[in-house]
């Protein structure tokens, strides 16, 4: 992965997680969060043997990199996802039609 790549990923996750935190303290619409211009996006590919050159400690950080971004892009990809089932819901919304 290039050095300009490494920038615009550590750019584009931060960029989520600040629309994130938006939603979360309701600066920002859910909705609003779901489009395409602040979604995470796909990650650079990084070249395995480029990596296999690094040193050791350089090697851990951007596997660590590599992993933190598969995290969020698991996260992010909920966001299109409807919630699940609720059995207490369910359980409100029959004891409402009951009375």
């Amino acid at each position: 992965m290039a050095r300009s790549e490494r920038r615009h990923l550590a750019r584009a996750f931060t960029a989520w997680l600040l629309t994130q935190r938006a939603v979360a303290a309701g600066e920002m619409r859910a909705a609003d969060a779901c489009a395409p211009s602040r979604r995470l996006g796909e990650a650079p590919y990084s070249d395995p043997s480029a990596l296999a050159a690094m040193p050791p400690r350089a090697r851990a950080l951007i596997d660590g990199s590599i992993e933190l971004f598969r995290r969020a892009a698991r996260l992010d990809a909920t966001l299109d996802a409807s919630p699940p089932p609720s059995p207490a819901r369910d359980m409100i919304e029959r004891l409402r039609g009951a009375f």
